[in-house]
């Protein structure tokens, strides 16, 4: 990856440009050219604190390029397994997608844990969403290896991902709820 480098502003230097060719063809006393004058200074002005805050943001964006690069480094070594892991993900998803159907059709019964949370079956205005909630909640548990009899999401998780998973989930159950 290349270094950044800070560059100046089309629009202030495009303006200052506009000031200066105004400034050539009037003279002092006419009004545009005292505009002129004044819209130079403010261009000019506005394109050096532009660069001194570009030479600070290109500094930081230079001191961060090698964690960008290990990180891009890393995403191409964990492709894929990554692209493995949502091909299994996926697959359970539909497994038990399909088992959740067969055990709507067969009137089972479903444990605590998902009654408290989903209720006992689908609502006749929302199937469709309440399945794919009830499998995410599914995949979810099996994921985590949640087995609280009572509390479908167990305690919240440790790592980033599954935090940012129970967060998630937390969230769509509350406004299924609501």
């Amino acid at each position: 990856m290349p270094s950044v480098t800070a560059r100046p502003s089309s629009g202030t230097q495009q303006r200052a440009i506009t000031a200066a060719k105004t400034l050539a063809t009037t003279t002092h006393t006419e009004r545009a050219h005292k505009k002129a004058a004044s819209d130079s200074t403010t261009a000019l002005t506005a394109e050096d604190s532009a660069r001194a805050g570009l030479g600070a943001l290109a500094a930081e964006a230079n001191t961060a390029l090698p964690s960008l690069q290990a990180d891009e480094r890393r995403r191409r070594e964990a492709g894929p397994a990554i692209a493995d892991g949502k091909k299994a993900s996926r697959k359970l998803a539909m497994t038990l997608s399909t088992r959740l159907a067969r055990a709507l059709a067969d009137r089972a019964r479903p444990p605590v844990w998902f009654v408290t949370v989903l209720g006992p079956a689908p609502p006749a205005d929302a199937t469709q969403e309440w399945i794919d909630l009830a499998v995410d909640v599914l995949v979810y548990r099996i994921t985590h290896q949640v087995t609280d009899p009572v509390v479908a999401l167990g305690r919240p998780p440790y790592d980033a991902a599954g935090t940012a998973q129970y967060r998630d989930l937390t969230r769509a159950l509350q406004s299924w709820n609501t």
